[in-house]
This record gives C-alpha cells, structure tokens and sequence, in this order.
C-alpha cells in the first residue's frame, strides 16, 4: 500500500506500507499527523465522509491546498476561510464525522 502527502509549500513524501511498518523520529516530526491522516484517507474511502479530524488538520497547516492518496484514492484539501476535501473519484458534500470510542472500538476490533 502506498501512502502519497502533499502540502503544498510545507511536506512532500511517500510511504510505502507493508505488513510490519515502523514509523520513527525524534518529538514533534509528524509521525502521530500521518498516522491521522492515513487513518482519515482509510476512513472516507471506505465511507464516503470526510472525517471531522482530516479538517482539522488541514486547517491546523499554513497551506493553500493538500493532496492525499492512498494506492488509487485520492484526496485533495483546499483551504481559502476553511478547509474543504473532495475526492478525486466522487464529489460529495463535506459532511464532517465525529467518531465516538464505540465506533473506533469496532474498527479496530476488525484487525484482530
């Protein structure tokens, strides 16, 4: 699975993720941000929402415009007052999704 991010005038990069992944570096790099948003990629592509979070954290980044893509699924932020996501594959509304622990549960439950 490959994991693309870019935004603009801030990070560029690609993950590939295989089935044991460690994601490593000193306090404050990102690595909790990318975990957010590989979750959030993951969670609108199988749901057809963008999750409240993904918002979040393009509104949290000086940055005029974001794109993320996970393997053929592509997401593309773009931010003038407030941040906005569409997918590149169907246009819905941006209706904003706030998980709740049962929720989140569930899904991880899945995994195991």
């Amino acid at each position: 699975m490959k994991f693309k991010i870019d935004l603009s005038n801030f990070v560029t990069g690609e993950i590939e993720i295989k089935n044991i992944t460690l994601i490593m570096g000193m306090p404050r790099t990102g690595k909790t941000t990318i975990l957010r948003l590989l979750y959030d990629v993951t969670y609108y592509a199988k749901n057809e929402v963008v999750p409240a979070e993904l918002l979040s954290i393009i509104n949290a980044f000086d940055t005029s415009s974001a794109e993320i893509t996970l393997d053929n699924f592509t997401v593309t932020c773009t931010k003038e007052e407030e941040a906005s996501c569409k997918s590149e594959d169907r246009v819905r509304r941006n209706e904003a999704v706030f998980s709740n622990s049962h929720e989140i549960r569930k899904e991880f439950a899945k995994l195991y």
